[in-house]
């Protein structure tokens, strides 16, 4: 990891595409670990990375620097350490956001 570069945790939901593993069209809450130096660069790599995904239509809810380790569930430690060492990574959860 470059010094200068930041872990951001960005919460998008987006909506399930053919390749997806999830139920097509549907809207998912998705959890992007991202490795940059600015959030901007951020959400522009982690849109690109869940397109590549057979994602569309993504809405970025949040964005932040990821925060000490305090208490991370063995998933979201295995997605920090992808992160770190692929420079991205994706948490999907298993329900569908309900629709309004």
């Amino acid at each position: 990891m470059d010094p200068a570069e930041t872990i951001y945790v960005l919460r998008i939901i987006a909506t399930a595409g053919a390749k997806s593993a999830r139920m097509l069209g549907e809207r998912y809450d998705i959890i992007v670990l991202v490795e940059e130096v600015l959030p901007e660069a951020a959400e522009q790599a982690a849109k690109q990375f869940i397109a590549r995904s057979s994602w569309t239509q993504p809405e970025v809810q949040q964005i932040a620097p990821l925060a000490p380790k305090l208490g991370m569930s063995p998933i979201l430690e295995k997605a920090v350490e992808d992160a770190r060492k692929n420079g991205l990574a994706m948490i999907v959860y298993d329900t569908p956001v309900p629709k309004h």
